[in-house]
């Protein structure tokens, strides 16, 4: 885990993978996953909302790039790291 955020029922969790493209470029897939837990402010309201965020960055270039957010096409190709990472 990269980062880990919580207050008053919004919480933040961050995981990021560096790997080398090819065995050239350095890219970073980064997975966000924001929440909020309602039962904080209301103990009868138990819903739970989450949103996940996904992101492949290419940081071989001078400026960071963002080459990829698309959240069905990184979950295909990186799943065998993201099922480990949310055991």
């Amino acid at each position: 885990m990269a980062e880990n955020w919580g207050d008053a029922g919004d919480y933040m969790t961050k995981d990021s993978w560096l790997y080398k493209d090819n065995g050239k470029d350095l890219k970073s897939l980064i997975w966000v996953v924001e929440g909020q837990d309602n039962s904080v402010d209301n103990e009868n309201d138990t819903t739970i909302r989450e949103w996940d965020y996904y992101y492949l960055l290419d940081l071989s270039k001078t400026q960071v790039d963002t080459v990829n957010k698309d959240e069905r096409v990184l979950q295909r190709k990186f799943s065998h790291l993201l099922k480990k990472a949310s055991l």
